[in-house]
């Protein structure tokens, strides 16, 4: 169900969107942001599932059967735990970094590459990706070229518009990143990009398009880097305008890691920030401003939207009946439990009956003897 009318949605649409928001509290609003390391919260209020996600472009690093400790505890949802519980500690694929995959020059790998993660991240128990890297390799020393497909703009953008569509079509959302003039990572936190207009639409912000128009990629991970004198993140014209605008992102925007030196949280909101990756403890104050209120009540709403078309509704929706079955051995335990405890309470009754009826013997003899006496 849409909840954008440039994507479709109807009144009766938006009036179902605005109930299910209207059952969330303020905490709820303020945890689902503040809590996105690696990870979407679980809200109760509204039986919205947690979700884990990975950060990788090239494969995931985790064992099927991961639980540890960014995960949102939910791994039992992955396949492996419901139909293959003998290979827990399996490992999904690896596969070539991105450069190579890019140097195929061939669309229909990279969709089954996108395919293949998204049927690791089925089993495994994962539903979104921190990648794919649509970044330009500029320079042969790029301390992240390994995830980043190519320094020409096309190529990259298509690829990875390939491989995203592949992922999100087993329910896979990705976080393509990062977003953007990410090109260096010495001092990524601290240097500033100074473009013209036209050369950041057709070179930098190309990928990140095609990526949305070949695959609708749902997310994007924020970069550290300023643009021009601000966070990236901060700005309302690329974060609002063009993301959501012009390009048609349907998901949220997670920040890269907080709490990094020179991200604005508060003007992130703003602009168009959805989800911190970090803990909850950074001290933001998105209690302090009501704007900052209105802008988190957007940001449940793009990752609602996200989770629901994931694979974490699997097994969910209308008309599912859920049935839960124990072991046969169940039944034997609580049988044996049952017969023991009722044993032994035979037995505790036996002994209190018989030494009761012992010291009332006694009692009763030692009165014949006094009455012999």
């Amino acid at each position: 169900m849409e909840y954008d009318p440039a994507r479709g949605s109807t009144e009766e649409d938006i009036e179902k969107w605005e109930a299910l928001l209207g059952e969330m509290t303020s905490d709820d609003f303020h945890r689902l942001f503040s809590q996105g390391l690696r990870k979407t919260l679980s809200v109760e209020s509204i039986g919205k599932p947690g979700t884990n996600d990975q950060n990788a472009s090239n494969g995931f690093e985790w064992p099927f059967s991961y639980n540890g400790s960014f995960a949102a505890k939910n791994a039992d949802y992955g396949f492996r735990s419901r139909f293959d519980n003998d290979s827990p500690n399996c490992y999904s694929t690896g596969y070539p970094c991105e450069g190579i995959r890019a140097a195929t020059f061939n669309n229909q790998i990279a969709y089954w590459i996108g395919q293949a993660m998204g049927e690791d991240a089925l089993w495994g128990g994962a539903s979104g990706l921190y990648g794919f890297g649509l970044g330009l390799q500029r320079n042969p020393y790029h301390g992240r070229a390994g995830e980043f497909y190519s320094d020409d703009s096309f190529l990259t953008g298509m690829i990875g518009g390939y491989e995203t569509k592949g992922a999100q079509s087993k329910g896979l959302y990705v976080y393509n990143k990062h977003f953007v003039l990410n090109d260096q990572e010495t001092s990524r936190s601290y240097y500033s990009a100074w473009l013209d207009e036209q050369t950041f639409r057709q070179i930098y912000l190309r990928p990140f398009e095609m990526a949305i128009e070949i695959g609708d990629a749902m997310n994007v991970m924020i970069a550290f880097n300023e643009l021009g004198d601000a966070w990236t993140g901060s700005s309302y014209n690329l974060m609002t305008r063009w993301l959501r605008g012009e390009a048609g992102m349907a998901g949220f925007a997670l920040s890269d890691w907080y709490y990094s030196e020179g991200e604005n949280i508060g003007f992130g909101i703003l602009a168009g920030a959805c989800l911190l990756d970090g803990d909850g403890n950074g001290g933001y104050s998105a209690g302090v401003d009501p704007r900052y209120d209105n802008r988190l009540l957007e940001a449940a709403t793009r990752i609602l939207y996200t989770v629901a078309n994931s694979n974490a509704m699997n097994f969910w929706g209308d008309g599912t009946e859920t049935h839960s079955f124990d072991p046969l051995w169940y039944t034997t335990r609580e049988n044996v439990v049952t017969a023991t405890t009722v044993v032994f309470a035979v037995c505790c009754a036996f002994l209190v009956i018989t030494t009761a009826w012992t010291v009332t013997l006694d009692i009763l003899a030692s009165r014949k003897k006094s009455k012999k006496k």
